[in-house]
């Protein structure tokens, strides 16, 4: 699936495992952001996301979705849909955030 990284933090993180911005995650959740970004890219469709339930995957507000790194941290991307059947679309990468906060 296609998708980018919107976020100069986050590419940091992404690329060299560590940002400023991010210092309260922890190395899990580093990892299993690594892990995410890699299952988006696999994802031919986004149900495939869907379909993980330990993910989470959930719909914030308009084209504003989020997934789960842990318990208390969320990934929140944005998905600028190609059909109509809101199964095909361009994942931007946005931020991550800590839920309940």
């Amino acid at each position: 699936m296609e998708y980018e990284i919107g976020n100069l933090r986050l590419i940091d993180l992404f690329s060299k495992g560590k940002s400023n911005k991010y210092k309260f995650l922890k190395e899990a959740e580093i990892n299993k952001f690594m892990k995410v970004v890699a299952v988006i890219e696999a994802a031919e469709i986004v149900t495939d996301l869907w379909k993980m339930q330990s993910l989470k995957f959930e719909h914030l507000e308009r084209n504003v979705y989020s997934m789960r790194l842990s318990r208390q941290v969320r990934l929140e991307m944005q998905i600028e849909w190609e059909d109509e059947k809101k199964q095909k679309g361009f994942i931007t990468i946005k931020n991550i955030t800590k839920h309940y906060e």
